[in-house]
């Protein structure tokens, strides 16, 4: 019920976001507009001749969510803008986002444990409710907080090394510092609720997940980590893109519950669960470290790189402007 009133309520933000209500009082920028009206939102990039002027009369508003090519160029720019931060900078923003990400996958798994009976009796629901819970809300801080999260790095960043903005060695230094204190913000929060006891009724369930991820084999850990970034990129994208909180969030919820649900493998989250498994019984960190964290990490880079970063390169930046330019029609 929780998770389909906050949908719901999603839902409904976002209609009226699109619509532009306004409170009674509050005029557009034209006199004689009634101060309450609908102002769709993809009124913005339809050609002025081929609108009514009657029915949209607006002009100078930002609409919730840029289109691909101004997604694309925002995307570059934030790449490279995080790409000429100091390796200090990144290290803290990293720390910060293995926090984020961590609080939510510790809620995830802690949610998952907490419904035994929604398990065994719908397990399609029980998945559905892993999905929703946590980790959203942990790439959603990230987002909005402009924290340093390594597998979006690996697509914003990418792409502004396509596009000549920065050096490799740039593109180098952001993924390894923001990896390693995603790795260190992750690590010590798992030590830290172990010793507060935040998750004692969970941590046999979140140490027997860790074994889980442990006894996959390596292949299909990089193929799940590909499908797990590909999402989540897709997400950060989208978000990037996003110019209000409630645009932001429906695309980060809903994507990522998709990626959660189907059981897909994110490095960052996994620097949480190893480390909190291996503190409450579960495989040593370094045996989790070499058997899941380096195949997934792996497969998180293929589709941060290949997948959103090479594919927009192509589609909407100067790697295809070739094929645009040599297009009769």
């Amino acid at each position: 019920m929780a998770c389909k009133v906050t949908i719901s309520l999603l839902v409904l933000l976002s209609a009226g976001q699109a619509f532009n209500l306004r409170p009674p009082g509050v005029s557009p920028n034209k006199p004689g507009i009634p101060s309450i009206c609908l102002r769709p939102t993809w009124s913005s990039h339809i050609p002025r001749s081929a609108s009514s002027t009657s029915l949209l009369p607006f002009d100078g508003f930002q609409p919730p969510l840029k289109d691909p090519v101004a997604a694309y160029e925002s995307a570059v720019k934030q790449g490279e803008k995080k790409a000429n931060e100091p390796a200090p900078i990144i290290f803290l923003l990293g720390i910060q986002a293995g926090l984020q990400v961590g609080i939510g996958a510790a809620m995830a798994v802690t949610t998952m444990a907490g419904v035994p009976g929604i398990q065994a009796k719908d397990p399609g629901l029980a998945k559905l409710i892993y999905g929703f819970c946590g980790l959203p809300c942990g790439l959603l801080m990230t987002a909005t907080m402009g924290t340093m999260l390594f597998t979006g790095n690996t697509a914003v960043v990418s792409v502004a090394l396509m596009e000549k903005k920065i050096k490799l060695q740039q593109l180098v230094k952001t993924w390894v510092w923001s990896y390693l204190g995603n790795m260190v913000g992750a690590g010590f929060l798992a030590a830290l609720c172990t010793y507060a006891g935040v998750f004692s009724s969970s941590a046999a369930a979140i140490a027997s997940v860790a074994a889980s991820k442990t006894a996959m084999p390596f292949g299909v850990a990089v193929a799940r980590g590909i499908l797990c970034n590909w999402l989540v990129t897709t997400a950060v994208w989208i978000a990037q893109a996003a110019a209000d909180l409630v645009s932001k969030a429906t695309a980060i919820v809903l994507i990522i519950t998709i990626f959660a649900s189907l059981g897909f493998e994110h490095s960052v989250a996994n620097m949480f669960v190893g480390p909190f498994g291996a503190l409450n019984g579960g495989p040593s960190f370094l045996h989790f470290f070499l058997r899941n964290l380096i195949p997934v990490t792996i497969g998180n880079i293929i589709a941060g790189v290949v997948m959103v970063a090479f594919a927009n390169y192509l589609s909407f930046g100067s790697g295809g402007k070739r094929w645009r330019s040599g297009s009769k029609d």
